[in-house]
């Protein structure tokens, strides 16, 4: 599981790859003159958390679909590396869930067993949940380890939270996290940082949050909508946009980052 959290993440690399393309085809790496043309506030915020500078609390961030959330915190992976960090998408089945998991803490489980051939209860019998649980066990391990050697907590990305049903199944796995992510908070062990576009999930976790702390993410300002979409048309367009026409566009798409 240590592997998981060294710099140079696979994940974070397959992931942010797709995000940092540009429209001239090269990657952030490639183009000399790749710059972020969007301001935005909350990325200082998320990058103090990320890189373990801000600690003692979980984070759940809300917004619209679109808002530049994920992208954000790929930027904040990047800078670090994603040393100390590891990111997993969110599924409404809990057993591609704790595949998922599995996957981003490099933590294999219990996938087979001869005893079922004798009708001996085997390790699975339990669900994924109990298999979640038993990561959660390693990982609470490695972040002792981590916090004596490196004096700051790992971080734990869930993206797409909103997909975990609300249904029974779904409200047992969302409890399971969420007092992890309280107790993980008050020892410095673990931030874990939930991602969601819909909020419902908030509506859920605050009946027991105690060290949550929400962080919206909204559209962006008219001013400076207009002046990130100027940027973009002279960067990728060599285009020097009216206010006219920069008003017209924001007139129909507003400040949605996405469109």
């Amino acid at each position: 599981m240590d592997n998981a959290f060294k710099p140079g993440d696979p994940a974070l690399e397959v992931a942010a790859r797709g995000k940092q393309m540009s429209m001239t085809g090269l990657g952030a790496e490639e183009d000399p003159e790749n710059e972020h043309w969007i301001p935005r506030y909350e990325q200082e915020r998320l990058d103090a958390i990320i890189s373990g500078r801000e600690k003692g609390h979980y984070y759940l961030i809300v917004g619209e679909k679109g808002t530049g959330k994920s992208s954000m915190l790929l930027d904040a992976m990047y800078r670090i590396n994603g040393e100390g960090c590891s990111m997993l998408e969110a599924h409404a089945d809990p057993e591609i869930f704790r595949i998922r998991l599995g996957r981003a803490l490099d933590f294999e489980y219990h996938e087979d067993n001869i005893g079922a051939l004798f009708s001996i209860r085997g390790p699975r019998d339990g669900g994924p949940i109990l298999d979640i649980e038993r990561a959660f066990n390693k990982l609470e391990k490695v972040a002792l380890t981590h916090r004596e050697k490196k004096r700051r907590p790992l971080v734990l990305i869930i993206n797409n939270f909103h997909l975990l049903r609300d249904d029974s199944a779904g409200r047992d796995l969302i409890e399971l996290i969420q007092q992890r992510a309280e107790s993980w908070a008050a020892s410095n062990l673990c931030t874990v940082v939930l991602n969601s576009d819909d909020y419902w999930i908030y509506e859920r976790l605050k009946n027991i949050a105690t060290r949550m702390v929400v962080l919206p993410v909204k559209d962006l300002p008219k001013s400076e909508a207009i002046l990130a979409l100027k940027k973009y048309r002279a960067k990728y367009f060599g285009e020097q946009a009216s206010p006219g026409i920069l008003e017209q566009v924001y007139d129909k798409i507003g400040g949605r980052l996405t469109y």
